[in-house]
């Protein structure tokens, strides 16, 4: 079958070779009235070299003239195969460039035309009439197959498209979640080691002339503290280079919270660990986003708490993981504020959470202090 982009140019050049064979045709046969035959052969091969533009309408009046023709001049219109290939042609055109609606009831048309050309003829054959139908639905039907591979070829070229969008849009929604990403990890980072930094300078500049070798451990503290904060920092925009060689550290973790409070007791906090439970594996993920909802916890209990004792609480439970930070200072709640805004910390903690399936809470009450509360379930996480 013609690919869709040689049909049209085939479909104009084709009524030229039909009204050049049947010349040849109406000259062999020597039909008696031979000018009036050529004139309704040339007739409708003119009105089918407007197919293209008009799919319809030329067709139509194709076999319309084929009707008149048998009308005035019954033997020549019925004689040689001439109105045979026209009447074909026209329901190949009709099936192939127009709807489906449409292209049927133009088949009927044609078959309707061609059974007003077989009763005009002046022998009647039914088995011939039979052959000239089936040979018609033969052209009709070798039409609607190329209107449908059309229609194929232009589903999938749909559906190509949709697919390359698609993977736009989804490299687009990856692009924001690591870009979110990033910064709840930058947010983490800063937040934490400049809350103790802060702490830190106060309380060295407040010990500067009173207990020097206090200031300079403060003053060491801040510079310890200040260097991993760059380590980090580096570490999480060395991600972003491709160009970036050297080979990062472990992320941060669970197993890591020693070191965490270490630098929180340096600077007056009390911060007691508690581990219930026997410790498992856990996806990196997941450890990774379990320390940080430790760490910005015990970062707002250092900002918004003065010498507070704090506790963190770690129960590795058979069907998840469960966080419990609490300190007994009296520092502003994490709730949703009287705006409508959220602060970040416990935004970028909610979203955390809620990655894996779990659940985080937080409650405040006069005199007890802040209680976050942040389950993980495990039973789909750790194999």
């Amino acid at each position: 079958m013609l690919s869709r982009r040689v049909l049209p140019g085939a479909c104009r050049v084709l009524p030229v070779l039909i009204a050049a064979v049947g010349t040849l045709e109406y000259l062999a046969i020597d039909l008696p009235h031979l000018g009036r035959s050529l004139l309704f052969l040339y007739a409708a091969s003119a009105v089918l070299l407007l197919n293209q533009r008009h799919p319809l309408a030329s067709p139509l009046s194709a076999l319309s003239v084929l009707v008149v023709f048998s009308v005035v001049d019954p033997l020549a219109a019925t004689q040689g195969n001439t109105t045979l290939l026209l009447a074909m042609f026209s329901l190949f055109v009709v099936a192939a460039f127009n709807p489906a609606r449409v292209a049927v009831a133009g088949g009927l048309f044609g078959l309707a035309c061609l059974a007003v050309v077989a009763l005009r003829a002046p022998v009647w054959d039914m088995s011939g009439f039979l052959v000239l139908v089936l040979l018609l639905l033969v052209a009709w039907g070798a039409g609607r197959l190329s209107a449908l591979r059309d229609l194929v070829a232009r589903d999938l070229r749909d559906q190509s498209e949709r697919a390359v969008t698609e993977r736009a849009e989804e490299a687009a929604r990856a692009v924001e979640l690591e870009r979110a990403r990033i910064s709840r990890e930058l947010h983490d980072i800063v937040a934490h080691h400049i809350s103790v930094i802060v702490v830190q300078a106060r309380g060295g500049r407040r010990c500067l002339t009173t207990a020097p070798e206090d200031s300079r451990q403060a003053f060491d503290a801040i510079e310890q503290m200040g260097g991993e904060a760059l380590t980090e920092m580096r570490q999480l925009l060395g991600m972003l280079s491709t160009q970036q060689q050297a080979p990062l550290s472990p992320s941060a973790s669970l197993t890591q919270l020693e070191p965490l409070l270490s630098q929180l007791r340096a600077t007056g906090q009390e911060v007691e660990l508690v581990v219930q439970g026997t410790a498992v594996p856990l996806p990196p993920g997941l450890d990774l986003a379990a320390y940080r909802i430790v760490q910005e916890s015990l970062t707002n209990v250092v900002k918004h708490t003065r010498r507070s004792h704090a506790r963190v609480t770690v129960s590795y439970r058979p069907a998840d993981l469960q966080l419990e930070i609490t300190d007994n200072g009296a520092g502003p709640s994490t709730a949703t504020a009287a705006d409508g805004h959220v602060p970040l910390g416990l935004l970028g903690m909610r979203e955390r959470v809620a990655i894996y399936g779990g659940t985080l809470s937080t409650s405040h009450t006069p005199g007890t202090g802040l209680l976050v509360n942040a389950i993980f379930p495990l039973a789909q996480q750790v194999r």
